[in-house]
């Protein structure tokens, strides 16, 4: 059998490359800001409005560590699946522990973006930071382990083989 974990770590990588486009575009473009109607407010410490260029510096930042966090667990399910004990070495609930250990490592740097971005308490409607904060770790983590689990671990994520039913 040929060895898929070049092509799958490539395939994951471009899941990851469309999380990073639209992470540019929502930075670049002012899409919280301008199109989903995200207001900042006064800095509660300096007493000054929120300037754009920094709410800008600071999302896109937090965006980028969630992001990156949450590819870095990916290739640790590819690893562990790929490379790591058998699947027939450790039961299905532990694989499926070590995927929601994995994704819970996504969601808590999420909440950790929502808490450490400064402008995220002095916004209006500032639901859609932690929404967009939310999306890009596990949201993307749960695509890429979905379609591009190594063959071991394929079915362990919950709605892959809804997924992969014709693969």
């Amino acid at each position: 059998m040929k060895n898929r974990a070049p092509i799958d770590f490539l395939l994951i990588l471009i899941v990851y490359l469309a999380c990073a486009g639209l992470i540019y575009g929502a930075v670049t473009m002012d899409w919280p800001t301008d199109d989903l109607g995200v207001k900042l407010g006064i800095d509660p410490h300096t007493r000054q409005q929120y300037q754009i260029k920094d709410f800008e510096g600071d999302y896109g930042t937090w965006c980028a560590v969630t992001g990156g966090v949450s590819l870095l667990c990916a290739f640790a399910w590819y690893i562990l699946g790929e490379w790591g004990p058998r699947a027939n070495k450790l039961s299905s609930g532990t694989w499926t522990f070590i995927w929601l250990a994995l994704l819970m490592v996504t969601i808590a740097v999420g909440i950790v973006a929502v808490i450490s971005d400064p402008e995220a308490e002095a916004i209006d409607n500032s639901w859609i930071l932690t929404l967009s904060y939310m999306l890009w770790g596990p949201g993307f983590f749960f695509i890429a382990t979905v379609l591009f689990s190594p063959v071991n671990t394929k079915f362990i994520v919950p709605g892959s083989s809804v997924v992969r039913r014709g693969w």
